[in-house]
């Protein structure tokens, strides 16, 4: 049997190029979870487990990368967590374009997740993104309280 030390220092060792200590965190974490199983046989970690453990740390270490990422422009982080569960692969690009559309709304004085006189483009990639909405529901308050100072 392969113990849960052993999975734990495997799965270390395949990333050497980051900071052990925080590649143990997140083992820990996916385990707790039961993501990553804590102990299994040698035959049965060598040929599904080791490679669908590393694919669960993958996702798990892109998805801390895209909340950092995320947390720059949204300093909240539960609104970070959010959208990216929502979303799971967020782009820089999507965050743009929502602020886009706020500002569109707020330069024709017009709410702007009313689709009443709202670009097409725009009203098609709201439909398509709805998690986007509370986003740019807030940058529009915040035009809205800028425009004011």
């Amino acid at each position: 049997m392969k113990g849960r030390n052993e999975i734990i220092k495997d799965i270390i060792n395949h990333y050497k190029d980051y900071h052990q200590d925080k590649i143990k965190e997140i083992v820990e974490e996916l385990m707790s979870q039961k993501e990553i199983q804590e102990e299994c046989s040698v035959s049965g970690w060598m040929v599904f487990l080791y490679k669908q453990s590393i694919e669960k740390m993958d996702e798990e270490i892109k998805k801390r990368k895209i909340i950092s990422i995320l947390n720059e422009k949204v300093p909240i982080k539960e609104i970070c967590e959010n959208i990216y569960t929502r979303s799971k692969s967020p782009d820089p690009c999507d965050f743009n374009r929502a602020e886009l559309i706020a500002r569109r709304g707020y330069e024709n004085d017009r709410d702007p997740l009313d689709t009443a006189g709202m670009d097409t483009d725009d009203e098609e990639w709201i439909y398509e993104n709805p998690n986007y909405e509370d986003y740019i529901r807030d940058h529009y308050n915040e035009l809205i309280s800028n425009d004011g100072e």
